[in-house]
């Protein structure tokens, strides 16, 4: 696979898509593989959405890029908040819907829009819907908005909802035209925060996560798709817990999932923020303290945000638990202080099922904290992470950033769609991008450059020398598709990669 960008490429690969000044980095998403997993590269669909915007009213974002390297972006409403999202098919085909659901106050509570795939060419989705209200909601002061959706691979979905004093969870089902507003309710008191996970065992059942509102403990609700409830777990007592994500595999029975969640507590005069974790009903384990085998990054560390995937990797290697989190202060590199990590996990043997991973693209410790979503249940042999990042240059930006993990052993990285890809060190950059006729490599500096561009089967379609300032290259009658350039200096032999998308 050797049109990925690996994740030791620094932070210039990631796309732009607002202003930093923007308040709010709410971030969903999801993944679908084709049927038979014949595409070309990892998911043959990623979706994600972002809250991300700001005074000048850019508003969220509903996001997509396909394994045939097509990407696009819609518009949510202005105010939507929390987003998340979802992709919805009967039986696994390639009719495909995405859901998004999120916070309006302007449309008087949690709403849903949708949008439907074409799995055709040109792979894109059609505009997204207006709101349909899903459930009227004024929150006091103490219960923010907050709603989440999962889905199994037959067609069914499910919500769960914050409310003012207990949590609200509906499901639906996907038969055919536009999806339905989930109906069925079900409620929890006493709870906040919620997450849901929906076991693909033909709509039986569905996992809820929240805490206690004295955040002292988190329970585990499930559910059959009626709304008859099944099963409670109740986890111990524990310091100040936040933000709890819940993960089921493809099939199994009611004690089969992942829990991990956000621990605060002091020790002496340091406060520590760690990541749990529980799989299977089994111990509840400190997965950034050495309890896999791995590394302490727990010292002074502020370990916060985490999320989650029961993955189902199919022929490869079954099922297994990832769980990603953000981290400050790693002290690995000075000029990376701040970046996100993450674990594979066997969920039968509780082995780690890959060493630890690392964004070391993180270049100047720009990573933005923000929310961190994780998703891979369906794929055949990929996951998708999306959050938001930082950029100092001037002016700064928030951005979404896609990321795969293919079975090499190490992690992969790929931009969604941009305008124009730029590598601030050696000042190379490829525009415009996506590409039709021609496309330009440019260069800010007089040493000549060696260049070779690769498609996604590793060939290389053309290679040159840059002289000047600038290259453009015809590319009218390329296939469609991702395409790699590698540059050398050739007086410092400094290597730098960027991509683009022709279309």
């Amino acid at each position: 696979f050797s049109y990925y960008i690996p994740a030791s490429e620094p932070e210039y690969n990631y796309s732009t898509v607002a202003p930093m000044s923007c308040t709010l980095n709410d971030v969903g998403t999801d993944t679908r593989d084709a049927s038979g997993g014949s595409d070309y590269y990892a998911n043959f669909l990623n979706v994600t959405v972002n809250s991300c915007r700001d005074a000048s009213l850019l508003t969220p974002t509903f996001n997509w890029e396909t394994s045939h390297g097509n990407s696009g972006i819609l518009p949510l409403p202005a105010d939507a908040y929390d987003p998340d999202v979802v992709l919805v098919s009967p039986d696994g085909s390639d009719e495909t819907w995405a859901i998004a659901v999120y916070y309006s106050q302007d449309y008087g509570g949690y709403c849903m829009s949708v949008s439907e795939f074409d799995p055709s060419a040109p792979w894109a989705f059609t505009s997204i819907s207006g709101p349909m209200l899903i459930q009227n909601y004024s929150p006091y002061s103490s219960y923010d908005p907050h709603i989440n959706i999962d889905s199994d691979h037959e067609g069914h979905y499910a919500v769960v909802m914050q409310m003012n004093g207990y949590i609200l969870s509906k499901t639906e089902t996907y038969t055919g035209g536009a999806p339905l507003v989930p109906t069925s309710p079900l409620s929890w008191t006493d709870l906040i925060e919620p997450d849901v996970a929906y076991m693909g065992n033909g709509g039986n059942q569905i996992n809820v996560v929240a805490l206690t509102e004295s955040r002292d403990r988190y329970r585990v609700l499930t559910r059959d798709y009626s709304g008859i409830p099944i099963d409670v777990y109740n986890s111990p007592v524990m310091p100040y817990l936040f933000q709890p994500r819940i993960a089921a595999p493809v099939t199994g029975g009611i004690d089969e999932y992942a829990v991990t969640v956000g621990r605060e507590y002091t020790g002496g005069s340091v406060t520590y923020n760690d990541i749990l974790l529980q799989v299977n009903e089994g111990v509840i384990n400190t997965v950034n303290n050495g309890t896999w085998g791995l590394p302490v990054v727990n010292i002074n560390n502020k370990n916060v945000l985490p999320c989650l995937t029961y993955a189902y990797n199919g022929y490869m290697t079954g099922e297994q638990v990832s769980v990603g989190w953000y981290i400050e202060s790693i002290g690995i590199n000075p000029m990376q202080p701040n970046t996100f990590i993450g674990l594979d996990i066997n969920p039968a043997s509780l082995t780690p099922s890959t060493t630890l991973y690392q964004d070391v693209s993180n270049y100047y410790g720009l990573n933005n904290e923000s929310t961190l979503a994780l998703s891979g249940r369906h794929t055949v042999w990929a996951k998708t992470a999306a959050f938001t990042y930082a950029n100092s240059t001037s002016p700064s930006y928030a951005a979404q950033l896609v990321w795969k993990y293919v079975y090499s052993g190490t992690p992969h990285w790929k931009p969604t769609d941009v305008d124009a890809v730029a590598n601030k060190n050696t000042g190379v950059a490829v525009y415009p991008n996506p590409a039709t006729n021609e496309v330009n490599i440019s260069v800010n500096t007089p040493q000549p450059y060696s260049y070779e561009i690769y498609n996604q089967l590793g060939q290389i379609v053309e290679q040159g020398t840059i002289n000047g300032s600038n290259k453009t290259v015809t590319i009218a009658n390329w296939a469609n598709g991702l395409y790699i350039v590698k540059m050398e200096n050739q007086e410092t032999q400094e290597m730098s990669t960027v991509q683009f998308v022709k279309q």
